[in-house]
């Protein structure tokens, strides 16, 4: 019995390309895509929104909140950097008494003398001095911006965490960017599978016609001609 060379690697590719489309498919089905939804603090004060991610300088929790009756959703919570007089880059994390109050600007001036002679005591009892002044909010806004390490950096970021709650439109537009991944996840799937199917069959066709020219074998023949 003449083994049929050709047939065989036909089968074989045949079987192969089935393989890699059941593989390709079951990844869109079965597999969860990847979410995680976040949402960005643009200024001291406001309120969580949508965002589409953090930059590497904002400060960033990571937590889980409710979005339905039984369904818990991990989400990001994005405190986006200010930039500082010296030109870094700082987390907001507290309004106080704005300098242009009378009274304040001589606070300020006397906790910057002491903060500049070491006297860490006097600095901290005038610094809670100024916290307990009461804002005018038709005075400038002063907002203090720390490092993301900070203790009152992470106490604010912390706090404003326990509390944050998914409402209704948060809810619809997470279902949105969940369905938009699972389209991605879809797309990247049957691109994978046409692409990989035309490759496959390209090599397997240029293989039959290399072999076949070293043979003498005609193009769409298994054998040569008697």
């Amino acid at each position: 019995m003449e083994l049929n060379v050709f047939a065989g690697a036909r089968r074989i590719a045949l079987a192969v390309s089935g393989l890699w489309a059941l593989g390709c498919l079951a990844y869109a089905v079965f597999s969860e895509p990847y979410v995680l939804p976040t949402f960005a603090v643009q200024t001291y004060g406001a309120s969580p929104v949508p965002a589409d991610n953090c930059e590497s300088r904002d400060a960033t929790k990571y937590l889980t909140v409710q979005a339905a009756s039984s369904e818990r959703v991990s989400i990001a919570l994005c405190f986006i950097a200010d930039r500082a007089d010296n030109g870094s880059y700082l987390i907001p994390y507290r309004e106080v008494v704005s300098a242009a109050n009378p009274e304040a600007a001589r606070v300020y001036t006397a906790r910057k003398e002491a903060l500049r002679q070491g006297a860490a005591t006097d600095a901290a009892r005038l610094t809670e001095y100024l916290l307990a002044m009461p804002i005018d909010s038709s005075e400038p806004r002063t907002v203090w911006m720390g490092s993301e390490n900070d203790t009152e950096v992470r106490t604010y970021i912390d706090n404003l965490a326990a509390s944050f709650r998914l409402s209704p439109s948060d809810i619809e537009w997470l279902q949105e960017l969940k369905r938009q991944k699972l389209w991605e996840q879809w797309k990247q799937a049957l691109q994978i599978l046409f692409g990989g199917l035309a490759v496959g069959w390209a090599v397997t066709a240029g293989v039959g016609w290399i072999v076949r020219g070293f043979l003498g074998i005609p193009r769409g023949k298994d054998h040569r001609p008697v």
